[in-house]
């Protein structure tokens, strides 16, 4: 798309944003939520159906599919809410959906509720996640039995949970199940449990086991830098973080940094300054930092700092990133800054988590702000639809 000249004057008067890479031309947020302050209660209720209907279109039946969070029209619908990171306002409508079931043993009951935990891993609460996960199990395992390839889903995402919470042979023994559900059922979705597996089996201090198993990933064989990112999927740029990770484990820190440096522009590019940008840039500056390149590091830090405050989600990136920037700021001799970051990492701290307000001034108590891997191995959108088992239309 070239609208040449007009668009500087567009961009000027803030009623438009324009996407060059993808060619989109979309209306400023503010100029939104002006319409939409004048909008009508009838005409609030005939936008919001008309977009319910799109949506309902472009995003297929998982309620009892094995196919990951995932949207037909991952380009239009690419923006939306939890595939945007927007978490606090899909929780608010997750939780709503919920509370109209009447029948909360259905499968898609199940699928709702699983949303729900989804995106509590997401913003770091893996306990909070815990409990729908293994709910949703009860109901999935009522209605289509124990050994229901979808069955390795539910226990996929509880063994994600186990694994943020520190309960990693709870995890391992979870995973280890869902592999075998996956290989009885030939199924192509065993990619992910494998992945899921390198991941904990890295967090167990075995970074070659995990490479091992992360080369399992069939549609990963074959696979360089370039065509890790080239798919566009965004599962590719999780797993090429995964194995910078591996690889700073294994003392290849330049191999970490050029996997994790390639990592992070894709979700750049992808999703913007959002959560898992967040994290990725945090990894590079770290990786930066334990090179000798301070100024970089620090500069990527700000930015993190930065970002992180345009969103409510991002707290607990700002945190970390804050504490980071002390040390590094410590190092340089720059007691004023080192100061002031320390003091509003502390203070974000003891908000997020004030079971830590004294603990030590450390990066492993931070971390516990954050994700252990923030990946889409959570919630993986798939750019193509694969069923795993027929439904029960189908077999009837």
């Amino acid at each position: 798309m070239d609208i040449g000249d007009a668009s500087e004057d567009l961009l000027r008067a803030a009623l438009v944003n324009r996407a060059s890479d993808l060619a989109i031309l979309s209306i400023h947020r503010l100029v939104q939520s002006a319409v939409q302050k004048r909008l009508s209660e009838s005409e609030n209720i005939k936008y919001f159906d008309a977009v319910v209907h799109m949506l309902c279109w472009g995003f297929p039946d998982h309620s009892s599919t094995d196919i990951g969070h995932q949207i037909a029209a991952w380009a239009r619908f690419g923006g939306y809410l939890y595939e945007s990171e927007i978490y606090i306002v899909a929780r608010e409508m997750v939780e709503q959906a919920i509370s109209t079931f009447q029948d909360k043993t259905s499968l898609e009951y199940a699928s709702a509720i699983d949303l729900g935990g989804l995106i509590a891993l997401d913003l770091a609460q893996p306990s909070r996640a815990l409990e729908p996960f293994s709910r949703a199990l009860e109901i999935r395992k009522a209605s289509l039995g124990p050994e229901d390839p979808f069955i390795a889903y539910s226990l996929n995402n509880i063994a994600l949970a186990y694994t943020e919470m520190g309960e990693l042979d709870l995890a391992f023994t979870v995973h280890q199940e869902a592999i075998r559900l996956r290989l009885k059922a030939n199924s192509d979705r065993i990619g992910n449990s494998y992945s899921n597996m390198s991941s904990l089996l890295l967090r167990m201090g075995r970074p070659d086991e995990a490479e091992e198993m992360l080369a399992r990933c069939p549609s990963l064989k074959d696979f360089t830098d370039e065509t890790f990112l080239n798919t566009g999927n965004p599962r590719f740029s999780g797993d090429m973080i995964l194995l910078s990770r591996i690889r700073v484990a294994q003392g290849r820190p330049t191999d970490a940094l050029r996997l994790a440096s390639k990592a992070l522009a894709f979700r750049r590019k992808l999703l913007g300054n959002r959560l898992k940008t967040c994290d990725s840039q945090y990894d590079v500056a770290s990786m930066l930092l334990k090179e000798g390149h301070v100024s970089s590091a620090i500069q990527l830090l700000e930015e993190v700092v930065g970002i992180s405050e345009s969103f409510i989600e991002g707290e607990g990136q700002r945190a970390r990133a804050l504490y980071k920037l002390a040390e590094a700021y410590e190092d340089r001799g720059m007691q004023a800054e080192s100061i002031a970051c320390r003091e509003k990492a502390l203070t974000l701290r003891a908000a997020l988590k004030p079971e830590l307000k004294d603990a030590p001034f450390e990066e492993v108590k931070f971390s516990k702000l954050c994700l252990w891997m923030l990946c889409w191995h959570v919630a993986e959108v798939k750019l193509e639809e694969r069923e795993i088992h027929q439904s029960n239309a189908d077999v009837d």
